[in-house]
């Protein structure tokens, strides 16, 4: 009596909680710092297995890179109930969107729109596979008395140079009027190699495009302000990767430091991916293992945002 009227709840309510309490058809648990209750209905154990199978796809999705969509989940959700009730109960369950929406909110699950890359690896999977790493890396620079000004890291980008913005502000009203371009989805692309040391001195970014000789060098007497090189697809390959060794990070190195050792640390993709005979005796490059340039290569962060600073 005492609890119903602290809490402004009406004794036969209360009393009526306690016995499905008691019974087993009222529980609560906790959901952060609050106690929920939560009703079990005839087809919570399809719920409890199809939360079993989203978390299996969470699980799962860092090695197919197959998310989920909501249809899906009705689908999957009407398979499990299929398998799991009684026919009759079968028969009567539609795998409603509100069936779903309680089955997430229930165990405080949401959605979330995909984007970027990475977070493939657990934190305690990237300490693990990252700690030998250091170590090799550390015994280098201990070895050939390497400091941070000839340390750099490496990475390629992808500019879609015609590419439009894609959002517009307007009233209300014209919100469902208004649509956009092609062009906002357009492919045209330039590729780059961004490489900078731990000090902060930067190589000049070399440019892979498709065409040979690019119109607008007729702006600049024909000299290309930045090192290029072209390939059909304007994409780095192994040739190109050669090109940007030899023909450009070695020339300016060897301008700044002449052939003092230096090391050169790049994602599983880049140059270590292809052979490179005839490296200079005074350049180690060593990868960084796979699923760890997001997090461990700050090249991999923005690299623009990087050169322009």
């Amino acid at each position: 009596m005492e609890f119903s009227k602290k809490n402004k709840i009406e004794y036969t309510t209360f009393t009526t909680w306690v016995k499905k309490y008691e019974t087993g058809l009222l529980k609560s648990v906790p959901n952060d710092s609050k106690r929920s209750r939560i009703r079990l209905g005839p087809y919570e154990q399809v719920g409890e297995h199809l939360v079993e199978y989203i978390n299996l796809r969470k699980k799962l999705y860092s090695q197919d890179k197959c998310g989920l969509d909501w249809e899906f989940l009705k689908l999957k959700a009407k398979s499990l109930g299929d398998l799991i009730l009684c026919k009759e109960e079968a028969a009567m369950f539609k795998a409603s969107d509100g069936f779903i929406q309680k089955t997430l909110r229930r165990h405080d699950i949401i959605g979330v729109a995909l984007h970027g890359e990475g977070n493939e690896l657990t934190e305690e999977q990237l300490e693990e596979e990252i700690r030998p790493f250091r170590v090799k890396i550390g015994e280098i620079i201990e070895k050939y008395d390497i400091p941070i000004d000839r340390i750099f890291t490496a990475d390629q980008f992808a500019l879609f140079y015609m590419k439009l913005p894609n959002r517009i502000f307007c009233n209300r009203e014209e919100r469902r009027t208004i649509r956009g371009v092609k062009q906002m989805k357009d492919k045209n692309r330039l590729s780059g190699m961004i490489c900078y040391s731990v000090s902060g001195f930067k190589v000049d970014i070399a440019i892979v495009g498709k065409a040979a000789r690019p119109q607008c060098w007729d702006l600049c007497d024909n000299k290309p302000p930045l090192p290029y090189t072209n390939q059909a697809n304007g994409w780095y390959d192994s040739a190109r990767n050669r090109w940007w060794f030899y023909k450009v990070f070695i020339p300016q190195y060897k301008k700044k430091f002449g052939e003092l050792h230096g090391l050169l640390i790049t994602d599983n993709k880049g140059t270590e991916g292809v052979h490179l005979p005839d490296v200079p005796h005074f350049m180690h490059i060593e990868t960084l293992p796979a699923g760890h340039t997001t997090c461990h290569q700050a090249a991999d962060q923005g690299p623009l945002w990087h050169c322009c600073e």
